[in-house]
């Protein structure tokens, strides 16, 4: 039979015993979560710097064809004669 000095619950054995237990529990606890919360932020953070990164990548995409487009329209607004406004059908000719 097992010795039941050694489960005895005033031994102080067991109460040191139980107490780094608890403290090792408690702690790798409070470590868990800390961490958890560091890479919640951490991953926030990341996320946002990449949208914004995205954005600013496609805002120069949709300037740069903007840009290209209104120089086509210039380009076409410089060669169409006065007199093909006031003619619709030499007007879509020259488009």
């Amino acid at each position: 039979m097992i010795n039941s000095s050694i489960f005895n619950k005033h031994s102080i054995k067991t109460r040191v015993t139980l107490f780094t237990l608890g403290i090792i529990v408690i702690g790798t606890w409070i470590l868990s979560l800390s961490i958890s919360e560091q890479l919640h932020d951490d991953m926030q953070k990341q996320l946002a710097n990449q949208q914004s990164s995205i954005a600013a990548i496609l805002a120069t995409q949709v300037d740069e064809e903007l840009r290209e487009r209104l120089s086509v329209l210039e380009k076409i607004g410089e060669k169409i004669a006065p007199i093909a406004l006031i003619d619709n059908k030499l007007l879509q000719v020259t488009l």
